[in-house]
Formats: structure tokens, C-alpha cells, sequence
């Protein structure tokens, strides 16, 4: 993990990643072959705190007069370094780097001492450059266990070099004070524990173990020193001391820290240590809590709010040692902490596979290439905000390079098709890693509830059902002071019918946890689900023409009739809407009490200009709207458009006894199925109930089948005899709605801005049928981050308060018609590029009848509030 050479131009720090090395630690070489400096690589920092820290150690002995035999047995400086970091975060390859930077084994190493300190800091360079370091085996935690100390495995190591060593060591004059020294040590390490134990003072030979401590420290420091001068022929040299994650025993760290402080510390002993510091204090805190468990013990007769306040107490006390011990063993100077993911971010990341010099990949920066690279390997996106990186990109530097690996061996993919393989190892990684690393322990069940359910129609429901669980506390608290509160509490609601729960409630209701959560692993779990749903509504979109040709080759048994009616899996999550207009209140209330974007509006006019429209009923309609005898040769298109925009916005029936249009979700029925009947007199008007409708014109347009059937068969669908032909008919525009086109200029209108929008796309055949496609295509969305952007720029752009609705109206549809979101790919292409352009025919449509008071009159008598929601 190096920095590559940049040009004087770029001004990104260019880091080198190989694949293949994040299995287990590395040694940074710098060495002359390379072109590669310490200053290169992105522990450049922690290498220079760790030099200067040492060598500052160093000069503390060298300054003083009588030199380093002047300290006694208990006053050498402290002699830790400690580097700090969470697991996966380097430490050890940082550690053992520093190791070969100060020992310099390889004999084609470059100056790295020059390299990192100034002319201002010559004193560390020199100390450093003076004096002859010599490194021990690295000490595993692996190895500790009640039967074998740090000091058994300390004199251990130095044993096992000397095996290595064993023809020059003969050569060697004084090595019989060597074999001494560590007879001595043997000798005394197993007083340690008899000491301990012993309570008989009365034996001279048990008194005199007592004094086992200070032997012990001055025959481990009599061993080191013996073996720098008999091993390395240099009593002045340092040994260094490598030990990696003591932190890990948490049944006997406290010993083996305590036995580092007490007797390896000394003036000839560097000692590097990885830890991770909270684990480490927790170590401590389990020891000194046991030692306070006894006085804990002693409030057994007192009450027990008493005994409470006495627990909380020593746990304060137990704290403040801790913090105390910990500063004292490691002090600030002395640590070194290692960087996390976060600060490579802004920098360029090469990528590399071991054993070759091409590269892989560029990530310019890190934080947006590897966002591509997901794209571009399995077609999810994932977005940063201004804010925050998306939680999706790994912090810790282990858990990054295996997904950086695990990404490289993906293969780049051109579409939705190729990249389901690759999608399957991406959510095993999301579901079995990511997920386990980042979410708390109820987090993980409810992602695993989702993960294994079988019923899609299901999931909306039983996520609403896990949130509702989690956050109870802060449910029972919403009061009803705000209409978006109100339908959050609508949304939570114990008795409505999963079926008619839909995907714009449940992303309403995480828009809303959003708003007021704070803790990171309550946002991480929000995350998570929203993943979830983009993989889900990813997988279950199929082609219509796919779904038909299963069916026409393999004959299926129905048992029971499905719920919905929804020809794919897609639908059965969206449930009838993408967003929710009441909770994103997208345009500023009518008279400041009457919702623009969702309300109960007047179906009977409706059915009045219908009449007119297909049976000439002059009359009925001119008195109902109000029309004078001057008023004629209306334009039948726009009166048309007028039909179908109302068509396209309807959502859902209102039944005569409701009084309002909140109680949808309880009801039995699939509420956006149901047929609107000729008699009904009022349906629900939902402005972003677009989004779903135009998904299946066709579709939409058949639950108007007075209409559906006037304006294509000739025929009134609800009164027809011949319905044969009339099947016949649908079949027909099933096959082409292309036809559609002559029947419905709305519909018409959006599908010419489609053939504008692939104009110049040599792939694109201009036809009815390829535009409807790709209308289809474009508004059955599934990926969450893309719904959300489009709700945020609803609220950020809400149309300023005014009387007219229909400008009102026709801002939010500009204002859709204006989104633009980048994707991943090359900058002039695009088709990396999600537009809604479409959304300028209904634009331009409502721009015309503003622009007429005939018309803008006929569309306000229907737009018009009938009844106030409840």
C-alpha cells in the first residue's frame, strides 16, 4: 500500500494497493531498486511519530552525564510504543515496518532517516543512525496462557535465535556468562508464583523469595545486555521487542501488561506494541471490578437503592484508575495511532495484482471510484452526500482491501442481464460481512428476517412491523401536531393490510427515522434496509415479455388466487407507489389547509366530461361547468389530456361513507386495483401516484373502463354484451399499444419526448411500442438511492405559495422534468445520465390550460376538494 509517483499537475496524494496482500501482514521494504520512498506510503505519518518517538527515548539517555548505568533497577523511562488502532487497521504491518526501518536487515535500503526528518531534527536522525538495533521474534498472543508468562516467551525467543546461531556462538569468548545469565533467569521466574501464593513467612528460605521481583528485573536486564555483547558484539545496541495484540487476553492481560511494565522495562529494550485500546482497558477494568467486587459485597444488608448507588460509585472509581493506568503504561507521546479509510477518501487509489505491473484500476478519488466500481460490477448504486461517505465503502483498512478484492474479481458488466451473477456475491458479502461488521445484535435479526423471507408481498409490512419494534420509545412520543407526522402514525398503524402498504410508506417512514436518529448503528441498520430494498426491487423486475413466455411454455397449477394482481414480483413491493405525496408535502397547502398533493377530488365530472367527450352530451356538461353559448368548438384533445392526467393521478377509489382518504391501508381490497365504476362520485387524487401508473398505462387506463372502452372499442366496457370482442380488442393494444397513441394524446405527448430523449441513440428504433418500453423501463425504478434523491429534490424545490393550482401543479412536474442524476461511466456519455425529461409533456399540457380559462375552469371544477381528510 504505496504511494505512486504524480504528476506536478495532480494534486491527489496516488496510493498503490496491491491485491492478494491484505491476507495477512506486510513489511514495507524501501529499498534502492524502487522508486519508492517512505513518504509514499500511507503510514508515512505513523513511521515518523514512531523514529521521532524513539529516538527522542534515546536522547533522554544520551543527555545525561553519568549515561544509561546511572539509572537503577526501577528508574528507566518508559520504553513502550504502542500502535493503536481497530482490528484490520495495519498495526502489525505498521509495527513490524518500524522494526525493519530500525534494524535495517535488508542491506539495500534506502535513507529513509533523511528522508523523513529536517534539517531542524538532525538530533533524531543522528541518534538513530548511531546506534544498532537488533530485532526479536515477534510474540503472538497465541501463546499466552496460564501455564507461559510474556517473560517465559521474551527469554524463549532470545533461546530460540541463539538455536539459530549456534555455530558463532561457540566462536564466542564469553558465552559461558550468557548460558549464566539465562540459568539465572530460569531460576528465578518460577518464585514469582510461589511468592504469590506463599502465607508462612516463618521459613528464612520463603522470606528471601520476596525478593524475587528485583532479582527477576535485574537478571532479565543482565540477559539482555549479556546478549547484545556475546550475540551481536555490541553492548551498546537495542534490541527490538515486537508484541502483537496482547489486548486479545482477557483473562490474563493484566498480568502480562503488568509484567511488561515491571521487568521489561529497561534502557537496552525497545518494545513495539499493537493494541486496541478500548479492548485494553476493558482487560483492566474486568481486574480492578473483581477487586472491588468485596466491598461491593459488604452493602448486602442495606437497601437496594443504596447498594445501587454504591456500584455506581466504584464503577466511577474503577473508571478513573483505569484511565489513569493506561495513561501511565502508554504515554501520549509514546502511541501512535494508525489512520482509518476515512483519510484516504480524497486521495487516488492504483490498483494492482500481486505479481504484475498493469494496473487493474484507478479510483480517482477513492470514495467515488469505488462507488463506480460496484456500479460497474453489479449495476447498484450507492451515493455520497455532501456529508458523509456511503457506509457501503468499508473504514477499516483490512475490511476495504478484501472488498476492493472481492470487486476486482467481478467481472465489469454492460447491463441489468449480466450483472445478476455478480449480484449474488455482492449481497453474500452485504448480508455476510458487511451487515455482521457494522449492525448491532437486533439490527442483524431484523436483517436477517428480511434476508430469509419467502413472501415478497410480505416485506413492507415486516419491515414497518421490525421498525415499529426497535423504536417504540420514540413512536409512542409522535403527537399529530404536523400532517406528515400524521401520516407516519397512519403508516404504523396496527390493522392495515400488508397488501396496501406500499414502498412510498416504508421510505417515508425511514425519511423520517432519518430526520431524527443520531446513534451510528441506528442509521447503519436504516441503511441497510434501504440495500436491502434495492437488491430486492433489482431482482424482482423482470420484462413483461419474459414473464409471457414462461408462461406460454410450461402449464401451471393454481391452487389459490394471488392477492395482487401484479404480473411481477416488482409490483408486489411497490404496492401501488414509489413515494408518498402526503408525507414529502411537495407543494404548499390551499388556503393553508387543503393538501395540493394528495386529496379526495370530484369523479363525477369526470364521468360529465366523458359524456361529452365520446356521447356529445352538451347539455349536462356546459351546465355543469358552467359554460355560455359563446363558448364552443372546444378542442377535443385537450379536453382528452384533461381525461388522462386525472387518470394517471388517480390512486385510489373513495367509498361514499368515507370521509376522508386515510383509510386505504386497512381496507380488504387491493386499493389500487380496484376498478373505478361510472357511479362512483369521488376518487383520490395522488400527484406522485404517477410514478406507479405510468409504469402500465395500459394498465391505468383499464381500471377507467367507461372510458377504456368508449374511447377504443366503441364500446362501454361495464355494459357491453360482446365481451369476446371486446377481449379481443385489449388483446389487440395489449400486442401494440403503439395504437394507444391515437386514443390518448397525453400518453401520446410522453412517448414522443421518449423518441426525443434516444434521438441519437443508434440502438434505439423509433416506435409506439420501443417508446413504452422504455417509459417503463425508465419509471419502474429500483434503486432506493435514486427514489430518495428524487424525494429530496420534491421537498428542496417545493413550488412557492399561490392561489392558482394548476401552477402549482405544473412546477412540481418542471421540477421533475428537470432531475438530473449522474450514474458512473465516461462524463460525455448520456446514457450515464438518469433523466425524467418525459415529465415536460405534462408540463407543457398544464401550461396550455393555464394559458386558457376555459380549460384551467374545467380542470379546477374536477381538481376541487370535496371532502377534508381526516
Amino acid at each position: 500500500m504505496d504511494k505512486k509517483d504524480k504528476s506536478k499537475e495532480n494534486k491527489l496524494q496516488v496510493y498503490k494497493f496491491i491485491l492478494g496482500e491484505e491476507t495477512r501482514p506486510k513489511i514495507e521494504v524501501f529499498t534502492q531498486d524502487t522508486n519508492i520512498g517512505i513518504k509514499d506510503s500511507i503510514f508515512y505519518k505513523q513511521y515518523y511519530l514512531a523514529l521521532s518517538g524513539i529516538a527522542e527515548h534515546l536522547l533522554f539517555f544520551n543527555n545525561e552525564k553519568a549515561g544509561v548505568s546511572s539509572y537503577g533497577t526501577w528508574e528507566s523511562p518508559n520504553n513502550l510504543f504502542a500502535f493503536l488502532g481497530e482490528r484490520g487497521s495495519g498495526k502489525t504491518s505498521c509495527m513490524l515496518t518500524v522494526r525493519e526501518l530500525l534494524c535495517r536487515e535488508n542491506g539495500n535500503n534506502r535513507d529513509v532517516l533523511n528522508e523523513i526528518f529536517c534539517d531542524r531534527e538532525s538530533a533524531n536522525k543522528e541518534i538513530l543512525e548511531k546506534t544498532d538495533f537488533y530485532g526479536c521474534e515477534i510474540i503472538d498472543p497465541l501463546f499466552f496462557d496460564s501455564k507461559h508468562n510474556i517473560l517465559e516467551l521474551f527469554v524463549g525467543t532470545l533461546f530460540r535465535n541463539l538455536e539459530k546461531k549456534r555455530k558463532k556462538l561457540f566462536e564466542l569468548q564469553d558465552n559461558e556468562s550468557l548460558f549464566k545469565s539465562f540459568a539465572d533467569v530460569k531460576r528465578i521466574l518460577p518464585l514469582l508464583e510461589r511468592c504469590t501464593d506463599s502465607l508462612d513467612f516463618d521459613d528464612l528460605e520463603q522470606l528471601k523469595d520476596l525478593s524475587a521481583s528485583l532479582d527477576l528485573k535485574e537478571a532479565l536486564r543482565k540477559l539482555v545486555q549479556v546478549y547484545l555483547k556475546c550475540v551481536f558484539g555490541n553492548e551498546h545496541g537495542r534490541l527490538v521487542l515486537c508484541i502483537d495484540d496482547i489486548d486479545l487476553d482477557m483473562k490474563d492481560g493484566y498480568r502480562l501488561v503488568e509484567h511488561i511494565r515491571r521487568y521489561l522495562n529497561m534502557p537496552e529494550l525497545i518494545i513495539l506494541m499493537s493494541i486496541k485500546l478500548e479492548q485494553l482497558g476493558n482487560v483492566i477494568r474486568i481486574k480492578y471490578t473483581k477487586d472491588f467486587h468485596i466491598l461491593f459485597d459488604k452493602h448486602g444488608t442495606e437497601s437496594k437503592e443504596s447498594v445501587k448507588d454504591s456500584e455506581g460509585d466504584y464503577r466511577e472509581v474503577v473508571n478513573r484508575i483505569v484511565e489513569r493506568y493506561i495513561t501511565k503504561l502508554l504515554p501520549l507521546n509514546q502511541r501512535i495511532i494508525l489512520p482509518s479509510v476515512n483519510e484516504l477518501f480524497d486521495h487516488e487509489i492504483h490498483v494492482y495484482r500481486k505479481g504484475s505491473d498493469t494496473e487493474e484500476g484507478i479510483l480517482k478519488p477513492l470514495k467515488k471510484g469505488i462507488l463506480e466500481q460496484i456500479y460497474l460490477r453489479t449495476r447498484i448504486l450507492f451515493y455520497n452526500t455532501k456529508n458523509m461517505v456511503s457506509y457501503i465503502v468499508p473504514r477499516n483498512l483490512r475490511e476495504f482491501c478484501n472488498f476492493l478484492h472481492l470487486l476486482y474479481n467481478l467481472k465489469e458488466v454492460s447491463n441489468h442481464e449480466e450483472a445478476l451473477p455478480n449480484l449474488k456475491h455482492f449481497k453474500n458479502y452485504f448480508y455476510g460481512v458487511w451487515c455482521t461488521n457494522n449492525l448491532d445484535k437486533n439490527a442483524l435479526c431484523i436483517m436477517q428476517t428480511l434476508w430469509n423471507m419467502l413472501n415478497i408481498s410480505q416485506i413492507n409490512q415486516t419491515v414497518i412491523q421490525c421498525l415499529r419494534g426497535r423504536f417504540s420509545i420514540l413512536f409512542d412520543k409522535l403527537n399529530t401536531q404536523s400532517d406528515s407526522i400524521k401520516e407516519i402514525i397512519n403508516i404504523l398503524e396496527n390493522d392495515n393490510v400488508k397488501y396496501n402498504i406500499s414502498l412510498g410508506d416504508v421510505l417515508a417512514l425511514l425519511d423520517w427515522l432519518d430526520k431524527v436518529l443520531y446513534e451510528e448503528y441506528d442509521l447503519k441498520l436504516l441503511f441497510a434496509i434501504r440495500t436491502f430494498y434495492s437488491f430486492s426491487l433489482y431482482e424482482t423486475y423482470r420484462k413483461k415479455e419474459d414473464i409471457i413466455a414462461e408462461e406460454r411454455s410450461q402449464e401451471e397449477i393454481i391452487n389459490k388466487e394471488k392477492l395482487t394482481g401484479n404480473e411481477i414480483l416488482y409490483g408486489d413491493i411497490v404496492n401501488g407507489n414509489l413515494l408518498n405525496a402526503e408525507y414529502l408535502n411537495v407543494a404548499p397547502y390551499e388556503n393553508g389547509n387543503t393538501s395540493r398533493g394528495k386529496r379526495i377530488i370530484d369523479h363525477e365530472a369526470i364521468t360529465i366530461l366523458v359524456d361529452y367527450i365520446v356521447d356529445n352530451q352538451e347539455k349536462r356538461f356546459r351546465d355543469f361547468f358552467k359554460l355560455g353559448e359563446k363558448e364552443t368548438d372546444l378542442d377535443e384533445i385537450k379536453l382528452r389530456k384533461i381525461v388522462e392526467f386525472f387518470m394517471l393521478t388517480t390512486s385510489f377509489v373513495i367509498d361514499s361513507k368515507e370521509k376522508g382518504c386515510d383509510q386505504y391501508r386497512r381496507k380488504i381490497e387491493v386499493y389500487y386495483e380496484k376498478k373505478v365504476m361510472k357511479t362512483r362520485k369521488k376518487v383520490c387524487f395522488d400527484v406522485l401516484s404517477i410514478f406507479y401508473n405510468l409504469q402500465d398505462v395500459l394498465k391505468c387506463y383499464r381500471r377507467y373502463g367507461y372510458y377504456w372502452g368508449n374511447m377504443v372499442s366503441g364500446q362501454d366496457v361495464e355494459k357491453t354484451e360482446n365481451e369476446k370482442n371486446f377481449a379481443e380488442e385489449n388483446a389487440l393494444f395489449e400486442n401494440d399499444r403503439a395504437k394507444l397513441k391515437g386514443y390518448y394524446p397525453l400518453y401520446e405527448t410522453i412517448l414522443n419526448k421518449i423518441d426525443q430523449e434516444y434521438a441519437n441513440d443508434p440502438n434505439y428504433q423509433k416506435s409506439g411500442q420501443e417508446a413504452d418500453k422504455k417509459l417503463g423501463y425508465k419509471i419502474s425504478l429500483r434503486s432506493i438511492e435514486i427514489l430518495e434523491q428524487i424525494s429530496y429534490r420534491l421537498q428542496s424545490k417545493r413550488p412557492d405559495g399561490t392561489s392558482d393550482n394548476i401552477e402549482v401543479l405544473k412546477k412540481i412536474f418542471e421540477n421533475l422534468s428537470r432531475i438530473t442524476i449522474r450514474t458512473y461511466g465516461q462524463e460525455a456519455d448520456r446514457k450515464n445520465y438518469i433523466r425524467y425529461e418525459f415529465f415536460e409533456a405534462i408540463k407543457d399540457f398544464l401550461t396550455e390550460l393555464k394559458n386558457n380559462d376555459i380549460y384551467k375552469n374545467i380542470f379546477n371544477m374536477i381538481y376541487k376538494e370535496e371532502l377534508s381528510p381526516q
